[in-house]
């Protein structure tokens, strides 16, 4: 429902419902008020462990060895949600878009991808989580395990797969990052977990490789070089001897050798 949103949608819904007697107007029973974050108990299906199964979010649920409950990098301050498993703490930080459709679809899709990649292929608990652990995801990326990708299909549909192509590209995995460090973020702000969990996060950046090398790259590291020899010859000549003057002349920074620091220039 434009400018009112799902979560608002569905309390006037339920509203209209339940005076439908003084309304004299019915509701039509094809409208849905279900939670599109939790699917039907009927529809659900256990993940991670001996299960090679993958399903949406919503129609997720996780055996309790891998469910986060006893997460090695959950937080042992208050809590400032109540949840009480790694399932619960997504769905806790993806209700907070429940008024932006676009914005939840897209961290839904990327939060599930890891929660999936986490409890089948890492078998760990999202709340255990390391920075190795996310260097592996980073990888993963780039080429995914062939049972994660598939054609596009409906969510509810049995042949639906997380990813729809063999590897994201360097511009797709940014956004990835991103939107992992926000919810990690986050996550440790309402302290569910502990602050290395964003630290963790905050190292899964793409590889040189997967970076820009063109032109564009080259004019930022002869940037870089110049700003050094500028430096250096400021350095030089706050250092002066006061006989020699505070204006003394600055020692000459040779452009030519630009092209040989692209190499040793940071990324």
């Amino acid at each position: 429902m434009p400018r009112i949103g799902a979560s608002r949608a569905r309390l006037i819904v339920a509203w209209l419902r339940r005076h439908e007697a003084v309304l004299g107007r019915r509701v039509d029973a094809d409208v849905d008020l279900a939670d599109p974050l939790t699917a039907p108990t009927s529809e659900r299906v256990t993940v991670g462990g001996g299960s090679r199964s993958l399903v949406p979010l919503e129609r997720m649920t996780i055996g309790h060895a891998l469910s986060g409950a006893n997460g090695s990098n959950r937080s042992v301050a208050f809590p400032y949600i109540s949840a009480h498993h790694d399932l619960d703490a997504v769905r806790a930080y993806l209700y907070r878009f429940r008024q932006q459709p676009k914005t939840l679809r897209a961290y839904t899709k990327e939060l599930e991808r890891f929660l999936l990649w986490s409890v089948t292929v890492c078998q760990k608990p999202l709340s255990s989580l390391l920075a190795d652990d996310c260097e592996a995801y980073k990888d993963f990326l780039a080429s995914p395990d062939p049972d994660f990708v598939g054609p596009r299909e409906p969510r509810k549909s049995g042949r639906w797969k997380p990813f729809a192509s063999a590897g994201l590209g360097a511009d797709s995995q940014k956004y990835v990052i991103r939107a992992l460090r926000s919810a990690f973020g986050w996550l440790v702000s309402v302290r569910y977990l502990a602050g290395g969990a964003r630290c963790a996060v905050a190292r899964l950046r793409l590889r040189p490789s997967a970076r820009g090398t063109g032109a564009g790259h080259s004019r930022t590291a002869i940037a870089y070089f110049v700003w050094r020899c500028e430096r250096r010859s400021m350095a030089t000549a706050r250092d002066r001897k006061p006989q020699q003057g505070a204006r003394g002349a600055r020692q000459p920074c040779d452009h030519r050798r630009a092209p040989d620091a692209l190499a040793r220039s940071r990324p």
